[in-house]
């Protein structure tokens, strides 16, 4: 009874918890990413490990986060998207930084390569849910989940950067 003298809804609460979320984790990344080299494994490894870093020392945020990705409820959208936004904008000014060290293919440009990478990580996160073992984890889902989109990160670059690159053959 006290949540509603506070809050009108549980999905207002639900929201706000989801808004502190991702503005701690949005200012955790954009304070500890360093985008000190041109190496695109040094900085993808660098991202995913400061993902988990943050939900080792934020543990309640664990569960709203796996949540949001696993079981996005489809009347609150337009309100996640707006909490989202900078984390999303952060994203893909990291993702931009990256293929700013690359030779890309001919014929494709940064803003195009963006999208379809929010397209594939749309459908990733998709897929992922219909596949999640109901027994696994918080901790271990997170884990398996970044580990399976800093995969499709690595291919989807490497599919993308001139055939001299080291990593074209992996």
């Amino acid at each position: 009874g006290m949540i509603y003298h506070y809050f009108r809804s549980k999905d207002e609460l639900y929201l706000l918890c989801l808004e502190n979320c991702f503005n701690d984790l949005t200012k955790y990344l954009k304070i500890n990413f360093e985008n000190k080299n041109n190496d695109i494994e040094s900085m993808l490894k660098q991202y995913f490990e400061l993902r988990l870093d943050f939900f080792a020392k934020n543990p309640l945020y664990l569960g709203l986060f796996s949540d949001l990705i696993l079981n996005t409820q489809n009347h609150l959208k337009t309100n996640i998207c707006v909490i989202k936004k900078d984390f999303d904008e952060l994203n893909i000014s990291i993702l931009k930084s990256m293929l700013n060290t690359a030779s890309l293919r001919k014929g494709l440009t940064i803003d195009t390569i963006v999208k379809d990478f929010i397209m594939y990580t749309n459908i990733f996160n998709l897929v992922f849910k219909d596949s999640l073992e109901k027994t696994a984890s918080s901790e271990k889902t997170l884990q398996e989940h970044e580990a399976m989109v800093n995969r499709l990160i690595k291919l989807m670059l490497y599919g993308v950067l001139e055939s001299e690159n080291k990593y074209r053959n992996q």
